[in-house]
């Protein structure tokens, strides 16, 4: 997510000294960021007069017009007023610095570069901007329907007046949510850089910076969440699961924290491991469970947490129970609302966007269920929500989804993984590792191409979507038409009908969706070998 997040990125970097412009240029191209230069003040102006730049790094020292006179007239340029903008400086002094915070702009770094402080303010900003220009998309959405559902009844419009007092709040809210973990990580960069070479400090402020940036990339995963509800365009995708397994794994993810707050946490099933085994979406089912016990030991300050399922006709009827603060019974069906969160004095303390109950209401509905709760203020709260119990024999799902898949082929085979990204390549390449397999890797679109042109002893390419150059879809079609007979499996983290479409468009043989496992992979791979 965060490569695709940064990636083709436009940056601007405005600086008198070449050398300078060289290293950062290096720096940031190895990244994937689209690149432009200016050497002084009138050429910045000019980039941006024509052209819509993601962040500004901007020289404060240039002769002419210095970073800060450049600053005050980007930000009187319409297309330039919410540029983020981050000064270089080789000066330290505190009151240049604070002219040019005042003049517009958002951070500054010091000469010489830090490679990895520079490339992590740059991507916080970039990330503060996207996640701003995502909440901007979905408030206007939200601003429509509520103007449309407005336009007949009174009742409407009074329905209309509270959602604009949500919105509010939301924004808000979500704007103090982002700000707190931001201010972490700017913070502590800044002291990092500082507090010279303290290697103990360094790793503490380093654990905070990742948790605050998990906690960044957690607000920003709800509002797309929320965004593909919306428009309606979130897939169901059924698999065959253990409820045992799932629920366990819950409890495991929750039993450290509930320690850490001094509560008790239980977990009850009903069902023997083999009646336990259902149809249905394995991770919706994990996101609803983790929102509702999160949510419980969040809003509870002593006592305990139970949760645990039970067997009721054709349905499974999951609970979470708690010894927290309570929801007065007027907002019972408020909380499950979009950006709504209990506004009571003592609930403010805690933190939140006020988005999980809403998607979890969203996917129990996807899967077929109903969610509601008991609760009263002070006496604390059960959530209940179901799901069909669609029973399958657990026999038969062993020997469809194995725990491990060998590849059992007796000569070499040749396969051709197309990745751009090193991470998802040593994966597939770790999964393949001891099997009677060679590897050849294209890090774009053309390269896979011209790999299956020259190479015929390919037997099958795993190809990704989103590469640079030359797409994974136009790539499958180069290839189709060259090998017609070459297997083609694309890699896809893309979810929607629309995508999926395209996807059989592209003449691919078979697809599997990212997050995956070794097992899938090789299952997928040997029904092709054999």
């Amino acid at each position: 997510m965060e490569y695709e997040l940064y990636r083709n990125s436009s940056i601007l970097i405005v600086d008198d000294n070449p050398q300078n412009l060289q290293v950062l240029g290096k720096m940031l191209t190895d990244e994937s960021f689209n690149l432009e230069f200016a050497i002084d003040g009138k050429s910045a102006l000019n980039w941006i007069s024509i052209k819509s730049f993601d962040i500004i790094l901007l020289d404060i020292m240039m002769p002419g017009m210095n970073g800060i006179e450049v600053c005050k007239k980007i930000r009187k340029m319409d297309n330039g007023k919410n540029i983020p903008i981050i000064f270089l400086s080789a000066d330290s002094d505190k009151e240049t610095i604070l002219a040019g915070f005042e003049a517009g702009g958002q951070d500054y770094v010091t000469k010489p570069f830090d490679y990895s402080e520079l490339l992590a303010r740059v991507k916080t900003h970039l990330m503060l901007k996207n996640s701003i220009a995502e909440l901007e998309k979905l408030t206007q959405t939200l601003e429509a329907k509520v103007q449309e559902r407005t336009s007949e009844l009174k009742i409407a419009k009074e329905k209309a007046e509270e959602g604009d007092r949500l919105k509010t709040s939301f924004i808000h809210n979500i704007s103090h949510e982002i700000r707190t973990p931001l201010n972490a990580i700017v913070g502590l960069t800044s002291i990092m850089m500082d507090n010279g070479g303290d290697q103990d400090k360094f790793k503490e402020y380093g654990i905070i910076i990742n948790n605050s940036a998990q906690q960044l990339c957690d607000i920003i995963d709800d509002i797309f969440s929320i965004s593909s509800i919306e428009t309606e365009q979130v897939p169901v995708r059924k698999e065959e699961i253990s409820i045992n397994e799932m629920v366990s794994f819950v409890y495991d993810q929750f039993k450290l924290k509930a320690e850490d707050k001094k509560l008790a946490i239980s977990l009850n099933t009903s069902l023997s491991d083999e009646d336990s085994v259902i149809i249905t979406d394995k991770t919706k089912l994990i996101e609803i469970l983790s929102n509702l016990v999160g949510n419980a030991l969040k809003f509870t300050l002593e006592g305990k947490i139970d949760f645990g399922y039970i067997l009721k006709g054709d349905m499974v009827e999951f609970y979470i129970t708690d010894t927290g603060i309570g929801i007065p019974t007027e907002l019972h069906e408020d909380i499950f609302k979009r950006f709504r969160q209990v506004e009571t004095t003592d609930i403010k303390q805690f933190s939140g966007i006020g988005l999980g109950l809403s998607i979890s209401k969203a996917y129990v509905e996807l899967l077929g269920g109903r969610i509601w709760l008991a609760s009263q203020p002070g006496k604390g709260s059960t959530f209940y929500f179901t799901i069909p119990y669609q029973k399958v024999n657990p026999k038969i799902a062993d020997d469809i989804i194995p725990e491990r898949v060998n590849l059992q082929i007796t000569e070499t085979k040749t396969i051709l993984i197309a990745e751009d990204d090193d991470n998802s390549y040593i994966l597939l390449k770790e999964i393949f590792d001891n099997s009677n397999i060679k590897i050849l890797r294209a890090f774009d679109g053309v390269e896979s191409v011209d790999l299956c042109t020259d190479k015929k002893d390919i037997d099958l390419v795993l190809m990704d979507i989103k590469m640079p150059g030359m797409d994974g879809y136009e790539a499958t079609k180069q290839i189709k038409k060259i090998r017609p007979d070459l297997p083609v499996i694309i890699q896809t983290a893309y979810a929607f009908d629309s995508d999926k479409e395209k996807i059989s468009k592209s003449g691919c043989d078979d697809f599997i969706n990212k997050p995956f496992v070794a097992s899938q992979v090789l299952m997928k791979v040997s029904a092709y070998f054999k």
